[in-house]
C-alpha cells in the first residue's frame, strides 16, 4: 500500500512534511516527504533511489534532529 497519498493529503503551503519509516511500504511516502527519517530496509531503499534521509535509531534522537532542522527554516 502506497502511503504517498497520505503525505499529499496533509501537505499545506509552508508546511514541512516529515516521514518516519523502516520498510518498503514507507518508500512511496519517503519519495514525497520534505524530510525523511529512515532505518532498516527503508534506509537501503533511500540510498538506492538517492532520497536524502536522516538515519535514526530511536525517536528521541530523531526529535532532536527535527528540532534542529525546524530552527534552521526561514521564519522560524
Amino acid at each position: 500500500m502506497c502511503k504517498g497519498p497520505a503525505v499529499d493529503a496533509v501537505r499545506r503551503p509552508g508546511n514541512l512534511v516529515v516521514a518516519f519509516g523502516d520498510g518498503a511500504r514507507d518508500l512511496c511516502m519517503a519519495r514525497r516527504a520534505d524530510l525523511v527519517f529512515a532505518t532498516d530496509e527503508l534506509a537501503v531503499l533511500c540510498d538506492q533511489e538517492s532520497i536524502a534521509y536522516s538515519p535514526f535509531a530511536d525517536f528521541t534522537r530523531a526529535l532532536r534532529a527535527l528540532e534542529g532542522r525546524l530552527r534552521e527554516r526561514p521564519g522560524s
